[in-house]
């Protein structure tokens, strides 16, 4: 046991003390690190650490510099608590996610000679960038296709998700301003080595709300919206980011109308993506109707689902158009044939014409593929679509 205390406590000095890991110094000192004897490689709850003996026993010191490493990423990147739904959906794949996500930030350290993955790790260079939760939704498509969803290689470690799903809304927000914060301080540190962060740990600092997520609460919230305990149970996950939203309490909506942008630049990919999204969350709230808008300058058709046919709507949508990029004209259009919904979904790249007239009376979100800076009318919300 002392062999193996040693060996951790030593990789661990040396990843404080090199140029391209000290940056992460406030993570990886966070909480209780142990060894033990009944777990097969190791283990994270977010906070503390654990590490099998025997598994330290027969790594090299870069091995176990880098497995130290692994598991203080997945502190920096949060994934026990923002990846808590992605576990209770498939704990499998989400394990997966995560540790693709950490391993291609140690692949790309420089210093070869330093650090290695331990064999078996999952890594795939296709991922270097991708966001935990692309990369979980790609093994998802893999999977439902009849693929293993796993690339090469497997898991090494484990993830205790128990801490997470005690948390309160609070302890959830605390924990990830702590964890922020030490991030920020490595952040420091990285620089008088004269190195920076990597891109994706440095987006962990700002609040980020996966597109397919915030589509599926927009959605819920009008529902909800329709029963009057809306606020009685908040949304966990969407407090992380600072938004409030309320717990899914009932499944009341009306029509759905959805505004797709077919001026050239949304891929079929992209409305591929987005139809199976709006298919599950129809068979979620089960709203009255969905009324599809195809529009470029103009609204060129319109496909209405009912409830028996929402099972086809990633199916069935057919686009039409793919000129210019007016969206005014869906609004022109609702009011014209006097059209009454819920809530409106715009899927567009953005670049639309600087004085758009919206005078859709009902929420409205925008899902944004391209234009950073859009700003939506008259209060709209805008999401970040990233496909």
């Amino acid at each position: 046991m002392q062999e193996a205390i040693k060996k951790l406590e030593k990789a661990t000095v040396d990843l404080l003390r090199h140029p391209e890991t000290a940056a992460y110094a406030g993570v990886l000192v966070m909480g209780k690190t142990t060894v033990v004897d009944n777990i097969p490689t190791a283990c994270t709850d977010g906070v503390n650490e654990k590490y099998g003996e025997a598994f330290l026993n027969k790594l090299m010191l870069p091995e176990v510099r880098g497995l130290k490493l692994h598991e203080g990423l997945h502190k920096v990147f949060k994934h026990t608590v923002r990846g808590l739904p992605y576990w209770k959906k498939n704990a499998k794949l989400a394990n997966m996610a995560a540790d693709y996500v950490v391993n291609d930030v140690i692949m790309n350290i420089k210093d070869k000679a330093f650090i290695k993955l331990p064999d078996g790790g999952l890594y795939d260079s296709k991922f270097h960038g991708w966001s935990y939760p692309e990369i979980y939704r790609h093994l998802e498509k893999e999977e439902e296709q009849g693929g293993q969803g796993n690339g090469a290689g497997q898991p090494f470690d484990e993830h205790d998700m128990s801490n997470a799903e005690q948390m309160s809304a609070e302890e959830m927000k605390e924990y990830v301003d702590q964890v922020n914060e030490a991030i920020h301080q490595g952040g420091l540190l990285a620089g008088r080595f004269g190195q920076k962060l990597p891109r994706s740990v440095t987006e962990t600092l700002q609040p980020k709300v996966d597109w397919t997520t915030a589509l599926r609460e927009f959605v819920s919230s009008i529902a909800q919206g329709n029963d009057e305990h809306t606020y009685r149970k908040f949304d966990k996950r969407m407090i992380l980011d600072d938004i409030i939203q309320p717990g899914v309490m009932s499944e009341k909506i009306g029509d759905i109308v959805v505004a797709i942008d077919t001026s050239g630049s949304i891929s079929a990919a992209m409305i591929n993506e987005f139809a199976a999204e709006l298919q599950s969350i129809c068979e979620q709230v089960n709203p009255d109707a969905l009324r599809v808008m195809w529009w470029d300058t103009t609204v060129s058709s319109e496909q209405v689902f009912t409830p028996d046919g929402f099972n086809d709507i990633s199916k069935l949508l057919k686009p039409t158009g793919g000129g210019g990029t007016h969206v005014s004209c869906v609004s022109e259009h609702m009011l014209k044939r006097n059209y009454k919904a819920d809530c409106v979904l715009v899927f567009t790249d953005g670049y639309v014409e600087d004085d758009v007239k919206w005078d859709v009376m009902c929420p409205t979100l925008w899902l944004v593929t391209s234009k950073r800076d859009f700003v939506p009318p008259n209060g709209g919300k805008t999401v970040k679509v990233e496909v």
